[in-house]
């Protein structure tokens, strides 16, 4: 099934996310995808738009901020780490919410981490941007 929610909306931002989940016999699916758009524009909006801070600065916050609340999260890994999978994404393809002004990305399984691991959903430190704040 699909569900979606309105996390943020304000002169400046909307923040929805869709949940899906589905059962084809084997592993049970799950995950979220989250979208944010500039409230005047209609244009999405990326990581990159909301944060100040180069790409490499912003995906360095999501790793200490994925470390602080997911103790262990290193031994997660299959190939690479969860940090460097991190490290290398395009900041475009890292799914994320706004909740009470507060950036919050979302992993989904597989993602970052064998499928065990689960869903990470990681709430950064960072202030908005003074456009979206």
């Amino acid at each position: 099934g699909n569900d979606a929610a309105v996390y943020t909306l304000t002169d400046s931002l909307i923040s929805v996310s869709i949940d899906y989940s589905w059962y084809m016999g084997g592993v049970f699916d799950y995950g979220s995808n989250g979208y944010t758009f500039n409230a005047k524009t209609g244009d999405r909006l990326f990581l990159s738009d909301i944060l100040d801070g180069s790409d490499q600065q912003i995906k360095e916050s999501i790793v200490r901020a994925l470390l602080q609340q997911y103790p262990g999260v290193e031994e997660a890994g299959v190939m690479d780490t969860p940090m460097d999978t991190i490290r290398g994404m395009d900041i475009k393809d890292i799914d994320f919410i706004v909740s009470d002004g507060n950036v919050c990305v979302i992993f989904d399984k597989y993602e970052i981490a064998y499928g065990m691991a689960g869903m990470f959903v990681v709430t950064l430190p960072d202030a908005l941007n003074a456009e979206y704040a």
